[in-house]
């Protein structure tokens, strides 16, 4: 007789997808020039890193317009979370 195992791995339930829409490319390169190129909270200048992010969080009711974006790095960016934080004015940015 050969060999049975009554052992099952946990079953992992399937990732919730997000509804979030894309930030317009148009929209990240006129943000990340109007922010100099750099994390607003750090001054991170590495261009690959740099991410368009929501000053109040798409899922408080912010949206994708001028006026709720501002650069920061991936790291900063992960930091701040679905935190409300508006680093323009802190650090001279466009307020």
């Amino acid at each position: 007789m050969g060999h049975f195992s009554a052992y099952q791995p946990p079953v992992q339930p399937p990732r919730r997808r997000t509804k979030k829409k894309p930030i317009p490319s148009e929209s990240r390169t006129l943000v990340f020039a109007r922010d100099g190129h750099v994390c607003l909270r750090c001054g991170c200048s590495v261009r690959l890193r740099l991410r368009a992010d929501h000053v109040i969080p798409e899922s408080l009711g912010g949206e994708a317009s001028m006026e709720n974006l501002q650069t920061l790095c991936m790291s900063c960016n992960s930091w701040k979370g679905v935190q409300t934080i508006d680093f323009r004015g802190i650090t001279g940015g466009a307020a």
